[in-house]
This record gives structure tokens, C-alpha cells and sequence, in this order.
């Protein structure tokens, strides 16, 4: 931890001394908006010109490698920092509970958080926190409705330590007893609070009108489906479910593509690969939508509205088209304050 924190400290005063000596090297402005043998300011950010943005998408093709247990492994190199960036993606997700009867509603997801909060490799929860903050490593995982991962940031010079520490975490996650409590709690407080904000209870309703209450993508906790998970139910679905079978990896950063594969094929090794019978793609939902107004009286200090319909559905998981919706839907809305929506409803318009 303190380690970490003298290179935060550095950083920091390397970026202010380099804000700092940027007037300096960048001249003295003349009487007319122009810098000593540079070139004009702009009067007004408006008044800005940038070179035409040139990108060419790059092809996955050129960046796959694969580890001799089949892992298919993406490596992009980029040495312009001592950073390294690992991710690793899987076919799981909490539709595996709507197929597998013998799966508790919640279990997916409470596995994925506790892999990394409650231990791993032999060291309990508070040993391995400290180990990760050490190396100024961040890592973490999770399990979603449709796919479940991990990741890891660390720096170049311990990347060797930092991988031993986050494949512990994938391999051999310790499941603390005292950790599992802790999050149970959270998760039954959380459930206290959530008809008292306004965005939580129209996500759960629209969820509900489009897809139906039985779909797994529209599923709410409830305390009794929380605390009837138990410490057996995490490790049986994590030893099902985490396993190189199911694995993809993604490298980015301060490496050599030679090099992570062999620090990648060294920590696979050992670990069997079992084929998992994993239904693919997810279930789509069989309710149809019922056009209509619903609201939900709530005495909050709030109201929100939500305006839409069913979209383009999923048919194919390898169809190009779903990207180019994505990146349609971002710039027009999905981005936030950054998309076209946003700028001019809210920015321009006011």
C-alpha cells in the first residue's frame, strides 16, 4: 500500500512539473496572439483546426495468438508506457441459472465479486488485498448476464509477481466465510434502500415490461434468494463454470507477444481444461411487450421517464451488424455527456 502510494505521489509531481514548464517551452506570446516562432492561437476554441482523424479499424487476425490448451489469446503492443493491461472474458453469466436447475437464483453473480474479495491461492482476504496493493496491481472480477471476466493493471517492472497473484485469483479462490457474510449483508441492505431512488425503480420496471419477469435479464434479489447462497454453491460454480474451456484473453501494453505467451502458458499449465455444456447464445426473452402508459407512484423527489421499444434482437452473437449498432447508439445517446443527444439537448439547447 505504501508503495503504491510513493508512485501516485511521483506521478503526480511529474505531471505538475511538466504543466509547469509548458508556458516556459512554448515561448512568450506576441502583441498579436502569436507565440515566438510558433504558430497563431486561436482566439476562441471554436476557431480551433485539427488534421483529418485517420483510422483504420485494425483486423482481430493480426493480433491472435493461442496457447497450446486452445485459448485463443489477442496481444496488442504498446510500449509507449511501463503499463500492462490483461483481461481475460468467459462464456458465463447468470443465464446459466435459467438452464441449469441446479444453480441458485444470484449465484453467478455473487461468485464472480467473490473471487477477488475473498482471497485466493492459499492467502485469506486481507493477506491478498495486501499482496495486490503492494505491487500497485489492480485486479478484479465480476459475472454478468451474459459473459463473466477478469482483469489486471500493473506496472511492467512486476508483471511476473502480478500475474502469479491474479491467476491464484482465477485458479484458487479462497471464498472467505467472513468476506461471503460481509457482501451478503451489503446485498440485503442494498435491497432496503432500492424502491427509494427513482433510476433503480424504473430500470427494474422497464426490464420487466419489455422482457418479462421470468427472463434472467429482468430477475431481482430478494432476501431470501441472497442469503440461501451459500459458501458450496460459489466454489461447485466456479469449478464448473472458470475453466480454460471457456476462456479468452486480451494483453495490451508493455510486452512482447513471444514473452506474455510464455508467462501466460506457464501459469496455465496444471489446470485442466473441461468441456463445459454451455447453451449459447443465451435464451431470448418470449414475452412480448404491451404498448401502453405505466407509472409508479413513489413519494421521492423525483420523477424519471422512460420512452421506447424493442429494438434489432440478438439472432447471431457473430453478426458484424451488432457493433455497428453499438457505436451507432453511443454516439447518438449511449455516450452520455459525450453523444449528439446530450451535446444538443442539453448543452446547446439547454
Amino acid at each position: 500500500m505504501k508503495q503504491r502510494k510513493w508512485m501516485i505521489m511521483i506521478l503526480a509531481v511529474a505531471v505538475l512539473a511538466a504543466v509547469m514548464a509548458g508556458p516556459a517551452l512554448a515561448g512568450k506570446k506576441g502583441k498579436k496572439g502569436k507565440k515566438s516562432g510558433g504558430d497563431a492561437i486561436a482566439a476562441h476554441p471554436d476557431d480551433l483546426k485539427y488534421p483529418e482523424l485517420k483510422f483504420t479499424v485494425p483486423e482481430a487476425k493480426d493480433y491472435r495468438y493461442e496457447l497450446s490448451n486452445g485459448i485463443p489469446v489477442f496481444i496488442a503492443e504498446d510500449h509507449s508506457l511501463p503499463l500492462v493491461d490483461v483481461s481475460v472474458a468467459l462464456k458465463v453469466g447468470s443465464f446459466l441459472e435459467q438452464a441449469d436447475p441446479d444453480l441458485k437464483q444470484g449465484v453467478a453473480a455473487f461468485t464472480g465479486t467473490m473471487m477477488r474479495q475473498g482471497g485466493a491461492g492459499g492467502k485469506t482476504a486481507e493477506e491478498f488485498d495486501e499482496a495486490v496493493d503492494f505491487l500497485g496491481t489492480t485486479m478484479g472480477s465480476f459475472t454478468g448476464s451474459t459473459r463473466g471476466g477478469a482483469s489486471m493493471n500493473s506496472t511492467t517492472m512486476v508483471l511476473g509477481e502480478s500475474l502469479d497473484l491474479f491467476f491464484d485469483m482465477l485458479k484458487n479462490p479462497g471464498f472467505e466465510q467472513e468476506r461471503i457474510d460481509i457482501r451478503t449483508d451489503e446485498l440485503v441492505e442494498n435491497m432496503k434502500q432500492r424502491n427509494d431512488d427513482a433510476q433503480t425503480i424504473t430500470g427494474r420496471e422497464w426490464n420487466w415490461l419489455m422482457r418479462g419477469r421470468e427472463h434472467f435479464s429482468s430477475k431481482v434479489s430478494t432476501v431470501s434468494s441472497v442469503t440461501a447462497i451459500t459458501r458450496e454453491d460459489l466454489v461447485a460454480f466456479h469449478k464448473k463454470y472458470w475453466n480454460p474451456a471457456t476462456m479468452m484473453i486480451a494483453v495490451a501494453g508493455d510486452v512482447k507477444p513471444e514473452e506474455i505467451l510464455k508467462e501466460l502458458e506457464a501459469r496455465f499449465a496444471g489446470w485442466d481444461s473441461v468441456q463445459v455444456d454451455i447453451p449459447w447464445p443465451p435464451p431470448a426473452p418470449t414475452y412480448t411487450p404491451k404498448p401502453g402508459v405505466y407509472h409508479v407512484e413513489k413519494d421521492i423527489p423525483l420523477g424519471r421517464v422512460r420512452i421506447g421499444h424493442l429494438g434489432v434482437q440478438r439472432t447471431d452473437y457473430a453478426d458484424p451488424d451488432l457493433f455497428a449498432l453499438q457505436v451507432m447508439n453511443d454516439i447518438l445517446g449511449g455516450g452520455g455527456f459525450t453523444s449528439r443527444l446530450v451535446k444538443r439537448i442539453r448543452s446547446d439547447e439547454g
